[in-house]
């Protein structure tokens, strides 16, 4: 059935009677049905400071396992946060759409992507009233097909329902899961910042350093290449190092590692993260 069929006829009624985030569950559970989602979470963006996750809901992982890992520091990395720094967005964008080129060969993609169950994502954007950005991202695991223009036509169909329940979401100010109060995230924000400058400096060299931030940030050996000035042959005789120096084997590990790493942090001291999690032969 088309959702927005079904919604002109009882979305009105649950806005009146239901908590928000039943609302929520409703809507994933229709577009669930209608578009072959497993995940959904609605995400206010701030800026360059920590997002509020207003409600997340995934079929492919109850435990909420992504979610966690991505507030406790993966958004760092995703390419939906760093285009909302640059001002408030509107309507449905790609993960392709945002991210570096050839991002699906990158660290990002293949890590936390495959990690976590994660074939695709969508996200529709609102402007909120004091000028910043709140998401509805949809997901599809692993096996699934990518989102095309089908998925397009339906959330356009429904884009101004969506509007008036992210326009009620978007005054709250709870935080799941995670730090609630707004100075706190803030600090916590930077604190992360900070230490993600400061991954790996205890056993990498400037230029491992520098391909690594590349290659979390999601991109490929050959776009990191580009971006240095260095041959793609270079990039991946760093990367066998940097693997190396950091006793680990793969993509996956790496980013387990530094998700890890960030999750132990000292928010009060200025060291690697990564020093207490290495052997201490490599410190």
């Amino acid at each position: 059935m088309n959702p927005a069929l079904l919604w002109n006829a009882e979305l009105a009624q649950i806005l009146r009677t239901s908590d928000i985030d039943e609302v929520w569950r409703y809507i994933f559970l229709t577009l669930q049905n209608a578009l072959d989602i497993s995940s959904m979470s609605v995400i206010r963006y701030l800026g360059d400071t920590m997002p509020l996750v207003l409600f997340s809901h995934a079929a492919d992982d109850p435990a909420g396992a992504r979610i966690t890992a991505y507030i406790q520091g993966a958004y760092l990395l995703d390419p939906f946060f760093h285009a909302s720094i640059g001002g408030p967005l509107e309507g449905c964008y790609t993960l392709a759409e945002l991210s570096p080129g050839d991002f699906k060969e990158g660290e990002y993609y293949n890590t936390f992507f495959a990690a976590y169950g994660l074939m695709d994502e969508i996200n529709v954007f609102f402007q909120t009233g004091d000028g910043k950005s709140v998401a509805i991202s949809l997901g599809r695991e692993t096996g699934s097909r990518k989102f095309e223009q089908d998925t397009r036509a339906v959330l356009d169909e429904v884009h101004e329902f969506l509007r008036v329940i992210v326009d009620r979401s978007s005054g709250k100010s709870e935080q799941r899961p995670g730090i609630i109060d707004t100075e706190l995230r803030a600090g916590f924000h930077v604190k992360l910042k900070e230490a993600m400058d400061r991954l790996g400096t205890s056993v990498l060299t400037p230029r491992e350093k520098m391909i690594l931030d590349h290659l979390l940030r999601g991109y490929s050996v050959k776009v990191t290449a580009e971006r240095l000035g260095v041959s793609e042959g270079t990039v991946r005789i760093h990367r066998h190092s940097i693997y190396s120096k950091l006793d680990i084997g793969s993509q996956n590990e790496l980013f387990s590692l530094v998700i890890e790493a960030l999750k132990h942090m000292d928010p009060s001291g200025n060291a690697d993260p990564l020093a207490r999690l290495l052997p201490a032969s490599d410190i």
